[in-house]
C-alpha cells in the first residue's frame, strides 16, 4: 500500500510515464527536494503504473506520507515549507472533488476512473495549475485521451 498526501495522486495517473520520468527528477531537484524525497516519489509513481490494483491510503498532511517524510520541509510530523498552506488546500480540494475522505483507501484503476469522471481538462485543479513539472498542458493532452 501506498500512503499519499491528496495533492500527489493526480501525478501518478495523468502525464505520461515517459514525459514525467524525464521532467520530474530534473524538476525536483530545481525546486530544492532532496534525493531521498526524489527517489520515494519516483518509486510512488513506479508502483502506481506498473501495479493498477495497488491500494492508496489518501492522507491530508505530510505524516506518515510515503515521500513527505523524505522532504526537507518535514519536520516532526508537519510541512515547514513556505508553501505548506498552498499544499493543504490543494489535498483538500482533491478529497472533495473526488468524494474521497483522509485516511481513505482507493486503488490506482479507481483512481483512473475518478480522474475521468470528475476532471474536466478545461478546468484542471489547482495543483495542475500551479504545477511544479510545467506539463499543464500536456497532461491535459493526456487527460483528454484518458476519457
Amino acid at each position: 500500500m501506498l500512503n499519499l498526501r491528496a495533492h500527489h495522486l493526480l501525478c501518478l495517473v495523468i502525464p505520461s510515464e515517459d514525459e514525467f520520468k524525464r521532467v520530474a527528477p530534473v524538476m525536483f531537484r530545481r525546486k530544492g527536494y532532496t534525493n531521498d524525497y526524489i527517489g520515494a516519489y519516483m518509486g510512488a509513481f513506479d508502483t502506481a503504473r506498473s501495479s493498477p490494483d495497488v491500494e492508496i491510503r489518501v492522507l491530508d498532511g505530510p505524516k506518515e506520507d510515503d515521500t513527505c517524510i523524505h522532504c526537507g520541509n518535514y519536520g516532526g510530523n508537519v510541512c515547514l515549507s513556505p508553501q505548506a498552506s498552498v499544499f493543504a488546500e490543494w489535498d483538500r480540494e482533491l478529497l472533495v472533488l473526488f468524494g474521497l475522505r483522509a485516511g481513505g483507501v482507493i486503488r490506482v484503476r479507481d483512481l483512473y476512473r475518478l480522474v475521468r469522471e470528475k476532471i474536466n481538462p478545461k478546468d484542471m485543479p489547482g495543483v495542475c495549475r500551479g504545477c511544479l513539472f510545467d506539463i499543464l498542458d500536456k497532461c491535459r493532452e493526456n487527460l483528454y485521451r484518458l476519457r
